[in-house]
């Protein structure tokens, strides 16, 4: 087969209606088989206070998944259609059951299954009433054959949720303009993403700015001292051995002038404010924050204080090697600093955020058993406490409104049916979360690594200009392979070389 065989048949391949839509499918049917149990992995036990010196705590786990259905007024329950979902203005969704094991103590009792909530089905999924329907029996139930899916509806409208672009999570970005000097990271943890900054000063001071340290940046020398490496000697031997670059640490040693660990604490403390007449206290509300907020990915337990201590010695050395022009600074439009954030990956943050979230499942339950205790009820059940409705509308609001738990806007849309190819063309846009009324000319810009990924062409005039991209016919979006799965891929082409 020549080369415009190929051509030819790569085309067809990639126009087939089944394709359009198949990183929004594919993404979506991961959320639901694996997803969603993983968030609840990473919960655990949760504790519910349910007096002053009481608890229970709780486990949810085994997520099963019901099937379509309405529930007239008469009380009966039949099959529901996305077509009658349509026509009737109904939300397209099914039960989500969950296995709740509660503890007294360390006495795990019998788990009990109820309904947690109902989630919203997207068409032609795994979960779809539609999945395993022929074209034939498509027709004869109302539906489109050639319609690839990859949306929602909800109260009757059809609704997507569009990809967002982001910076890539976890990976060290190094920028070098004039003399601005700086290394970025994302740190995501769970689902939760904290910008994190690290500067060299004028005065050649190496400072970090993050959640905590947003006002006023604090040395990394001195959290290096608070997370373990506590002699001046130990944090030049983790930072380098080339003698040629400790001048810089010896600067930022003495500029610091914290030789001690107990003064590390007291210069922290003085710029949080905390003030406690314990220092144990102290110690321990800084320790706190700081696995909390620093460098989440690496670990949030006293374990990886000295890895995090490590870390930051790594950042320091990079920005030692970037003032010194021998290591090339980093263009942070370049396509393999960005990642997209997917359907599958924004319904397990807003799945997330309604178990564990300030208004969620867990704050529910809590109030749910303080109110009936008040009533004066001495015995409460576990389905007394558990309202369904509660993770149900969270999740339809912010697929209604647009409006996503992590402050994005525009996220669900309504589907654009102008004509066929403007509807899959919606599913496949792109959305920059920058600022539309800002400048931003270097976001804007074509990328050389935008080839062969995002359409060069089509993008909206005015402000989005740039900023709302769409997949290229030959751009596919691949989900994020484990460690085990990333080794094995790097050993094959290893060996193909």
């Amino acid at each position: 087969m020549g080369k415009s065989g190929l051509l030819k048949k790569f085309l067809e391949q990639k126009t087939n209606y089944n394709e359009l839509a198949k990183h929004q499918i594919d993404s979506y049917n991961y959320f639901v088989k694996y997803g969603m149990n993983k968030v609840l992995d990473e919960i655990g036990v949760q504790e519910i206070n349910i007096a002053e010196d009481e608890q229970i705590k709780l486990k949810l786990s085994n997520i099963k998944i019901g099937t379509p259905v309405i529930k007239e007024v008469d009380g009966s329950k039949r099959i529901l259609t996305p077509l009658e979902a349509r026509t009737r203005d109904l939300n397209y969704m099914v039960p989500v059951y969950v296995d709740i094991v509660p503890y007294f103590g360390s006495r795990e009792c019998i788990p009990k299954q109820t309904e947690l909530y109902q989630l919203p089905v997207m068409v032609n999924s795994c979960i779809c009433l539609m999945n395993n329907m022929s074209p034939e029996e498509k027709i004869k139930a109302g539906e489109d054959p050639y319609d690839p899916g990859g949306y929602f509806i909800i109260n009757g409208t059809e609704r997507v949720i569009v990809n967002f672009e982001h910076i890539a999570s976890n990976k060290l970005i190094l920028r070098k303009k004039d003399k601005d000097i700086s290394v970025r990271i994302d740190s995501s943890h769970n689902g939760f993403t904290q910008k994190h900054s690290f500067e060299k000063t004028k005065k050649g001071l190496v400072v970090a700015r993050f959640s905590m340290f947003s006002k006023e940046p604090v040395p990394i020398v001195i959290l290096m001292k608070i997370l373990g490496i506590e002699k001046d000697k130990d944090v030049v031997d983790a930072i380098t051995a080339k003698d040629s670059e400790k001048e810089d640490i010896f600067l930022n040693l003495m500029q610091c002038d914290c030789p001690t660990k107990k003064e590390c604490f007291s210069y922290v403390s003085e710029i949080l404010n905390i003030k406690e007449e314990d220092e144990e206290r102290e110690k321990a509300i800084i320790y706190q924050k700081l696995d909390t907020n620093l460098l989440a990915f690496i670990g949030t337990d006293e374990n990886s204080r000295i890895q995090k201590a490590i870390y930051l010695a790594k950042i320091f050395r990079k920005l030692i090697l970037l003032h010194n022009d021998k290591l090339p600074d980093e263009d942070i439009d370049h396509y393999s600093n960005k990642r997209i954030r997917t359907v599958g990956e924004l319904l397990e943050n807003l799945f997330r955020y309604s178990i564990i979230g300030k208004w969620g499942l867990i704050s529910k339950l809590q109030f749910n058993y303080q109110r009936l205790l008040r009533r004066g009820k001495k015995i409460v059940r576990l389905e007394e406490m558990i309202s369904q409705n509660t993770m149900t509308k969270q999740i339809l609001r912010a697929m209604a409104t647009g409006n996503w738990i992590s402050g994005e806007t525009g996220v669900c849309q309504r589907l654009e049916r102008t004509n066929y190819m403007r509807a899959q063309e919606h599913a496949r846009s792109i959305i920059s979360p920058l600022t539309p009324s800002q400048e931003h000319f270097d976001a804007r810009e074509l990328h050389c690594t935008h080839w062969g990924r995002l359409c060069p062409v089509r993008t909206p005039e005015g402000q989005n200009i740039g900023l709302r991209k769409y997949l290229a016919v030959g751009g596919q979006i691949t989900e994020e392979a484990d460690k085990e799965t990333a080794e094995y891929i790097y050993n094959k082409i290893k060996k193909l070389m």
